[in-house]
This record gives C-alpha cells, structure tokens and sequence, in this order.
C-alpha cells in the first residue's frame, strides 16, 4: 500500500504549492522569504533553537535564536526555554500569552501573494531542452531573458577557440 500524502491548503507561493502541515515546512517557507523579512541565516540544526539567524540593527548584525514551530503553541507544548529563544516563526500563531516574539507567516504570505504581478510571460523565459544538460551553471530549469540558462540555451553561439 503506497504511503498517504497529506498536503496543506493551496499557496501557490514563490515554488511552494502548498502551505505547511509540520514544522519542516515552516522552515522551508522562512528560508524562501527569510532575506526580505531583514534576516540572514547563519545555521539550521536539529537542536534547540533551531536556527541562529542575524538581523541588522543601527550598529551592525544581532544574533537571533530563532525556534521553528507549525503553531506557536507547539513551543509551550515541547518544553522549550523562553530564556534561550529571541523569537518564534511559525506558520499560525495561536498562542497569545506567548512570552517570545512571533512572527506568523500565513498572514505574511497572504500579503506578499497580493502583491505578485504575475505568472512569468512564455517570451521571457529561456529553456535548455538539451538532453544531456537540461539545468543551467546554477542548477534551475529556465532563467529570465538576460541569463543563460545553460550552453545549449536559444543565445548567440559563442566564437569557437581554435587549437594551436
């Protein structure tokens, strides 16, 4: 018997069609919009706080002890330290006595979708449909006009190096 998938609600959102079900989700969807939340992430691990991440402040970078729940009272739920966790990402907030900063990002990614100007156009997207190498230097599948997406790519040949 094939192994049940269980998926969350449709999000569409920047590679992610659905929204998170567990705190690995959590953590996939923070790194997607980590830098434009002010955050750098220095370390993800499986221990207490889960991630140390920096923030800029007036006089350089703070560190910041990060814990990654699905629902912010997970936190409360596994034992955690207050004391020991600058904040709390989590996908629904649904602890309101909660003594840690949190940030929701189900309310934010409502938000920054509403924002989105659109699905890329097919004219400014270039494809490798080479065999043998169909990702790019960078590892995608396409890149915007301008970048090349792999040598195999629709671009101008380059000139040849003659031996000698």
């Amino acid at each position: 018997m094939a192994k049940r998938s269980i998926v969350g609600e449709l999000i569409n959102f920047r590679g992610l069609v659905y929204g998170p079900v567990n705190e690995m989700g959590v953590v996939a969807l923070f790194a997607k919009v980590c830098e434009e939340l002010g955050f750098i992430i220095e370390e993800i691990r499986a221990e207490f706080p889960d991630c140390i991440a920096r923030r800029q402040v007036d006089k350089g970078w703070e560190r910041v002890a990060i814990e990654f729940e699905f629902v912010s009272s997970n936190f409360q739920r596994h034992g955690h330290d207050p004391e020991a966790c600058d904040l709390i990402v989590c996908y629904e907030h649904d602890w309101e006595t909660c003594p840690v900063p949190v940030l929701a990002l189900k309310p934010y990614i409502a938000e920054a979708k509403a924002n989105v100007s659109g699905p890329l156009q097919p004219s400014r997207v270039r494809a490798c449909t080479h065999a043998k190498n169909s990702r790019g230097s960078n590892g995608r599948m396409w890149a915007d006009e301008g970048a090349r997406a792999c040598k195999h790519a629709p671009y101008p040949p380059r000139p040849s190096r003659r031996a000698g």
